[in-house]
């Protein structure tokens, strides 16, 4: 089950989907019973492995917590098993059920875990997505810098790859982060051009939210006609795709310009859809922003007691977000521990990948040196035994060459002899 691009999606657009604990459709809670019943019968670990991620699967965007059981499960039978590939799946997933919940710093230790997997099975676009991913819990947790590190690993992998949905997500990630620091020219340029990409590839949900942060963009530079425009562009796309949340977001800003033009009819009308919607996906920063320009309405409009309400709405929602800044600030503390001590322990490992490549150049070296010692040490051996035989070549020269002038001598003596013998014999009567 491959879900890189659904979780890279899902992140990017800060979650299409509501989890509400243990409410399931008829037809998800059919499929998860029959998942559940089949596990009784299955022995095979990769079988129950898959059958929990199912379960992962199916119950994720309904009930957080039981997929989180379902998916560690998974977690325990992959580590059992030793098996690599599952491993780094499962902390893939992990990483987006606790971003989903939230929980950032969980989420980094997890999608950390998959990296470092993906990077030892080469798999460049796992990679990718893992990189984008632990950019945004950064970002998510207000660490800019460490998350425009990471959309620049992952743009890089994705730009080598050709893949034009997720170049320009992380195009639009490091857009906002941009935005953010005020390089309101550089955020628009890097916009458009993920909006081209998104064109190319008709991602409507995609080029929904790139639309809206062109919007903001226009909004910071005054120009609120073409921020209205691209907003109500955006509202349109979202509504198209029947995506709530993000509805919600346009909404409210769709208001708030209108306010800014002094349509307060208008204003209110998109404040009121916005609220509703927030209300009823129990988003806390869209209900604030409604209720907010709702009491700027009513007040403008001398609805004071309406007024009162909504700011009340808006303090308590505004808290509730000040509560999540806190954990998030102690989250993001953790995350950079987490991230120093993870850079600390690649360090280490890369010494102790070098000292191991040291060690065997060393090992090599001797044996490179043991090798031409005893191959010089052999040229000098056949050296004195080419010499030897050289010399016993030419004492067997000189010995044959004595040989034979000894024989002759002999042979000399003996003809001489037997000449005599004749001439002795030739005298004698």
């Amino acid at each position: 089950m491959n879900i890189n691009s659904f979780i890279l999606l899902l992140l990017f657009i800060a979650g299409t989907f509501t989890a509400r604990a243990g409410h399931y459709p008829d037809h998800i809670q059919s499929k998860i019973d029959s998942i559940t019943t089949s596990l009784t019968n299955l022995e095979h670990d990769s079988l129950r492995w898959n059958a929990y991620l199912d379960l992962t699967y199916y119950s994720c965007n309904y009930d957080l917590n039981a997929a989180l059981g379902y998916c560690h499960k998974a977690l325990d039978i992959a580590k059992k098993a030793n098996h690599e590939k599952e491993l780094s799946e499962v902390y893939v997933w992990l990483g987006y059920l606790y971003t989903q919940n939230n929980s950032y710093a969980e989420a980094i230790v997890y999608l950390q875990e998959g990296l470092l997997l993906s990077e030892k099975l080469g798999e460049e676009d796992q990679m990718g997505s893992l990189y984008c991913n632990i950019g945004m819990c950064h970002d998510f947790l207000d660490d800019g810098e460490l998350a425009e590190q990471y959309y620049e690993k992952a743009l890089a992998i994705y730009t080598k790859l050709g893949n034009l949905q997720n170049m320009a997500i992380n195009i639009g990630n490091i857009a906002s982060l941009e935005r953010r620091k005020g390089n309101i020219k550089r955020a628009l340029e890097l916009n458009v051009k993920a909006l081209v990409y998104l064109a190319e590839i008709n991602d409507e949900p995609s080029m929904a939210l790139t639309v809206n942060n062109i919007g903001h963009i226009e909004k910071s530079r005054k120009n609120y006609p073409e921020a209205l425009k691209n907003f109500l562009r955006s509202a349109e796309i979202f509504s198209k795709n029947k995506h709530r949340k993000g509805e919600a977001l346009a909404y409210a800003n769709i208001s708030d310009v209108y306010i800014k033009l002094g349509n307060l009819k208008e204003a209110e009308a998109y404040a009121l859809k916005s609220y509703k919607l927030a209300n009823e996906l129990q988003i806390p920063e869209s209900m604030m922003n409604a209720s907010n320009f709702l009491s700027t309405i009513y007040e403008k409009t001398d609805r004071h007691h309406q007024a009162l309400e909504m700011y009340k709405t808006y303090i308590l929602m505004k808290d509730s977000i000040s509560n999540d800044e806190n954990q998030k600030t102690v989250a993001k503390q953790e995350a950079r521990y987490a991230y120093e001590k993870q850079k600390a322990l690649d360090k280490k490992e890369h010494e102790k990948q070098l000292a191991i490549e040291q060690e065997a150049k060393e090992k090599q070296q001797i044996l490179t040196y043991a090798t031409a010692g005893g191959l010089g040490l052999v040229g000098v051996f056949l050296f004195v035994v080419f010499n030897r035989l050289k010399v016993t070549r030419k004492q067997k020269v000189a010995i044959e060459e004595a040989h034979s002038e000894l024989e002759e001598k002999n042979q000399e003596i003996l003809d001489s002899i037997n000449y005599a013998k004749r001439i002795q014999s030739a005298i004698l009567p």
